[in-house]
């Protein structure tokens, strides 16, 4: 049988820390058809329409409050698989595959959320829509063909955190243009507003752009995300800490 859970795991509560109510929905684990350990992270929304923006992996859409803009949904589940693959233990060493994917079961299909600014996303986590169950249901089962014998669900729940590298490699590497520390929703609001505002305050004037948050929050993993971003893009940019060195955890 395939176990499911809910997913509010000791891993979410530690790496997303309690100020981040961020979760994968659910998830589903077993064995592929060559004995593979796997998990299926599925990401459901409840979105009926969702509108382009000019920002890359942001759209619009309604919550309870009104129109917001936050990153499309195959985003935030290739991010979840990411968070997991950099910071759970069990995931690294015993080498579990991870398969994002999202449902809107009650989106129909238009231009904008399968828009080709968003397909890079929905290459890496595949978005299944209202007619779409079917289609769900074969990529769950091309994934999952043999039921959870082995406790994998349990054992990605109880997975110790620890980072596959560390800061200075993540660093060196995002120099060369890696993709390296993800960040999850409202981190990602953030970032891509701020490169918005550095690219209007390149063409003249002064734009100011102030981040709060608690601790735990990402402000530090956002900042060191701009910096290489910016300094790719050619732009003077500083990154200035009261600490001797940046932290991202």
């Amino acid at each position: 049988m395939i176990v499911y859970s809910s997913s509010k795991s000791q891993f979410h509560d530690d790496v997303m820390t309690n100020e981040s109510s961020k979760r994968i929905d659910f998830i589903l684990t077993g064995k592929d058809e060559q004995q593979r350990e796997t998990a299926v992270l599925v990401e459901l929304k409840q979105w009926e329409y969702a509108k382009l923006t000019e920002q890359a992996a942001i759209v619009l859409t309604r919550f309870k409050h009104g129109e917001k803009p936050t990153p499309p949904p195959s985003y935030q589940a290739w991010s979840y698989k990411r968070l997991l693959e950099d910071f759970n233990q069990t995931v690294q060493e015993e080498h579990i595959q991870l398969y994002p994917c999202v449902y809107l079961h009650n989106y129909e299909p238009d231009s904008c959320i399968t828009n080709p600014f968003y397909q890079d996303y929905i290459s890496k986590a595949p978005l299944f829509l209202k007619n779409d169950a079917r289609k769900l249901q074969d990529f769950i089962k091309k994934h999952v063909r043999h039921g959870d014998k082995d406790q994998i669900m349990y054992r990605i729940d109880q997975g110790k955190v620890k980072p596959s590298k560390n800061l200075a490699d993540y660093l060196a590497s995002m120099l060369q243009g890696n993709e390296e520390f993800t960040m999850i929703d409202d981190q990602k609001i953030v970032y891509e507003t701020a490169l918005s505002e550095a690219a209007r305050a390149s063409l003249g004037g002064k734009r100011v752009l102030i981040v709060e948050g608690g601790p735990g929050t990402g402000k530090s993993l956002v900042a060191i995300n701009l910096l290489v971003a910016m300094t790719n893009r050619e732009l003077v940019v500083q990154y200035v800490t009261r600490n001797s060195a940046p932290s991202c955890l």
